[in-house]
């Protein structure tokens, strides 16, 4: 898990940039997705601009980026593709015991399109997601 112990850092600055482009809109920001049942409660009508992130203990301030993505279809949809081994599911990956000791969450903002794109950008330009990675293990940046 030293993936996430180097961007220990990040997570108070996401929190904040989230909180300025007034994406931190999720209304399950405080539930842990632990299975598939947990993934279906996300909204299957509409998608956009999502992150994925790790919480030390449910009552810390601390969010810990892993992953960032722009749904195309609906965030359920996505989410339910991330559960996947064949997809390189990142949910599959956490659950199967890649990253321990910390619960997952997700955030669903409501930008699309370019300025998803945008924010997305300029999020991978200025942190390491570890779970943002090609199949070769090497970050991606787009």
């Amino acid at each position: 898990s030293s993936g996430i112990n180097a961007e220990y850092g990040g997570g108070p600055f996401i929190r904040f940039l989230l909180d300025e482009l007034n994406c931190n809109i999720s209304l399950y920001d405080k539930e842990e997705i632990r299975g598939v049942d947990d993934v279906k409660k996300f909204p299957a009508h509409y998608g956009g601009l999502y992150l994925f992130y790790m919480i030390p203990d449910p009552e810390s301030d601390l969010r810990y980026p892993i992953y960032v993505g722009v749904a195309k279809q609906s965030f359920k949809e996505r989410f339910l593709r991330q559960t996947e081994d064949k997809f390189n599911g990142i949910f599959h990956k956490i659950w199967s015991g890649e990253f321990t000791g910390m619960g997952v969450y997700a955030v669903c903002t409501h930008y699309k399109g370019p300025a998803a794109k945008t924010i997305k950008k300029l999020l991978l330009d200025s942190f390491d997601f570890p779970l943002k990675r090609d199949r070769r293990g090497r970050l991606r940046r787009e």
